[in-house]
């Protein structure tokens, strides 16, 4: 497996969704068509602050935890985890890779890079094909970052529970790899470093919502 040697700068960390068709979001560009090579796993996780909405993610719950989504918290099934090291596990293992996702990659405007593409889970397509008023609890979204045909990290949102709260039921985590080591950002339900530009998107959600 190749591991990606690039030097990411961001300007600052935008949202794990601030791309996509419309207003503040990405235009979609046509992309870029090369193949995507994933990377090395990630070092070791941190996991979510204590303060944070209950989930049901305990703080040892990557041991054993399904790569390919589908985790209980609670009553409500999540399509990815919530908690950064089982989340890592199911980016690693490309857990999303069956979800609808944007026709293509393209450039994105704010600070996630030159190529972005962002897969909607079972729970995010069914509330956007329904029309609903709100995501529920379980959905979520995966942003691919690349660079010249390149995985080299991923922005993630996952909705913790039905109201948002102002950002601060979503779970924000954006995982950038290089060769100096990987830089997160988010990490945390309500991430400052998130919420700001999101808040004028469709339930914090700011890509258009266009998938195949």
């Amino acid at each position: 497996m190749r591991r990606l040697v690039l030097t990411i700068t961001l300007a600052a960390m935008g949202c794990t969704e601030a791309d996509g068709g419309s207003g503040d979001s990405d235009a979609a560009t046509g992309g870029n068509d090369s193949a995507v090579a994933t990377t090395n796993s990630a070092d070791d996780a941190t996991g979510a602050d204590d303060d944070s909405p209950a989930t049901g993610a305990d703080d040892d719950s990557g041991d054993g935890a399904d790569p390919t989504g589908g985790d209980t918290q609670g009553e409500v099934e999540f399509d990815a985890p919530a908690e950064e090291e089982a989340l890592v596990a199911f980016l690693d293992a490309m857990g999303y890779a069956g979800w609808a996702a944007e026709p293509d990659y393209h450039e994105s405007t704010g600070p996630h890079g030159p190529g972005v593409r962002t897969f909607y889970s079972p729970k995010a397509v069914q509330a956007l094909e329904s029309g609903a008023e709100q995501f529920p609890a379980g959905a979520a979204t995966v942003k691919e970052l690349t660079s010249e045909g390149f995985l080299y990290g991923w922005g993630v949102w996952v909705k913790a529970q039905d109201d948002s709260d102002g950002g601060n039921g979503i779970y924000w985590y954006e995982l950038i790899r290089g060769e100096d080591g990987d830089q997160v950002y988010g990490n945390a339900f309500g991430s400052n470093e998130c919420i700001g530009c999101h808040s004028g998107g469709f339930d914090f959600l700011l890509s258009d919502g266009t998938f195949e």
